[in-house]
């Protein structure tokens, strides 16, 4: 014989794994209207739009690229303005390197080499970009500091 209340217990559970398998997800944001989220900046403007980005950085020249009012940079986990830290520094970058982009969350990042003084120093950068302009970059350089780094000397950098 089954406790009192056992079989409405069977059977309310039942009744809300069959709504929830028959309904569709609700995968939103809280806030947020709808779980669709509309693409405005496509793989090849988000690459665009990083190359741009080190084309900036390169020329010491924040116009060049679509920065917004508000944008945050941090390099190191240090944030800084625009125009501080390698933004002094850099004499270069080099063009081979592995680019990503995720047109669905508005991001892009790349992993390569920067050159500050003509030294090789590696380089990964991750930026957000909403509304056409790019809101927030995070960088890490690893300079040559006379220890072992995870992936040898700058110099010896090549990517496959």
């Amino acid at each position: 014989m089954s406790k009192p209340g056992s079989i409405s217990r069977t059977l309310s559970a039942a009744a809300v794994a069959a709504l929830l398998i028959s309904s569709p997800a609700a995968a939103q944001a809280p806030g947020h209207a709808s779980a669709y989220t509309a693409i405005t900046c496509d793989r090849a403007c988000l690459i665009d739009d990083l190359h741009r980005y080190m084309d900036a950085l390169v020329h010491k020249d924040p116009r060049r690229a679509p920065l917004a009012n508000a944008v945050v940079l941090t390099e190191n986990d240090v944030v800084m303005p625009i125009g501080e830290g390698l933004w002094g520094t850099v004499s270069g970058a080099s063009d081979k390197g592995l680019e990503l982009a995720d047109p669905i969350t508005g991001q892009a990042a790349c992993f390569g080499l920067v050159y500050e003084h003509g030294q090789p120093a590696y380089y990964a950068m991750r930026l957000r970009v909403e509304d056409g302009e790019i809101g927030q970059v995070e960088t890490v350089v690893v300079r040559q500091a006379g220890l072992p780094l995870p992936f040898g000397p700058p110099a010896k950098y090549t990517h496959d």
